[in-house]
C-alpha cells in the first residue's frame, strides 16, 4: 500500500490538476491521488524525492502550476 500526502496550496497559480496525472517539482515527482479545487488541497501519492514548501508543482498533462504552502509528510516513504 502506498502513502497519500496532503499539500495545502497557495492560491498563487494556474489551472486544474488531473486525477492519476504526473506532478514535478524541480529533480521530485507524484501521482495526484485528488485535487480539491475549491480547498486547494493536493493529494499525491507514489512520491519521489522531498517535494518543498515554496517550490511551484506542475500537472504534466494539464500544466497546472501552484506553489506550496504546507504540507503534511510530503516526502519519499
Amino acid at each position: 500500500m502506498t502513502d497519500t500526502h496532503n499539500g495545502q496550496l497557495n492560491t498563487m497559480g494556474t489551472g486544474n490538476y488531473i486525477e492519476k496525472e504526473i506532478v514535478t517539482q524541480d529533480t521530485n515527482s507524484g501521482v495526484v491521488a485528488s485535487w480539491d479545487a475549491p480547498n486547494m488541497i493536493l493529494k499525491i501519492t507514489n512520491i519521489i524525492g522531498e517535494f518543498d514548501q515554496n517550490t511551484t508543482v506542475i500537472g504534466a498533462t494539464s500544466n497546472a502550476q501552484y506553489s506550496g504552502g504546507a504540507y503534511d509528510g510530503m516526502l519519499n516513504v
